[in-house]
């Protein structure tokens, strides 16, 4: 499974474009940080993403002002969950399971509320955090059966989102 996740991040990387603010779409550039941290060991990443991550959730907002799109809604909160899935805290962050799945919730209904949103945008969000836990269960390195159960816990909680 490694082998396709690296080939889907490259494709991703590919595609993101020159990462920068609005009109710069961050779609790409977020969903490949978030395979970067299912394709690569925490030991192994040498560059801080936080700067990365930043830009795409400031694009994200600024496309989301423009637009009033679901998708450009919540891509902030996408981003803000490549930076959990990479180990980026906010300094004096706590981190314990609960405390996770509900600063990730947060972050998705704060996007959402901001937007109207059919049942099967609000399902692909949740497909796709669900895809990313099969991963990480898959992947089985240490601490990923605890970001499973956070991400188990934030698809089970969105599920109940009107």
């Amino acid at each position: 499974i490694s082998t396709v996740l690296q080939a889907a991040r490259d494709a991703y990387q590919a595609g993101e474009g020159q990462p920068g603010p609005s009109p710069w779409n961050p779609y790409a550039c977020i969903n490949r940080l978030q395979l970067d941290a299912l394709a690569t060991r925490p030991s192994s990443r040498r560059d801080d993403p936080t700067p990365l991550i930043e830009t795409c959730q400031l694009a994200a907002r600024g496309n989301f002002e423009l637009s009033y799109r679901f998708f450009d809604a919540v891509a902030s909160a996408d981003a803000t969950l490549a930076a959990w899935l990479l180990g980026v805290r906010q300094a004096g962050g706590r981190r314990d399971r609960q405390h996770d799945a509900s600063e990730l919730f947060e972050a998705y209904r704060a996007a959402m509320v901001q937007v109207a949103h059919s049942p099967r945008e609000l399902a692909s969000v949740r497909g796709q955090i669900c895809l990313l836990a099969e991963f990480l269960a898959r992947r089985n390195l240490s601490g990923d059966a605890t970001r499973v159960k956070v991400l188990t816990t934030l698809a089970e909680r969105l599920a109940e989102v009107p």
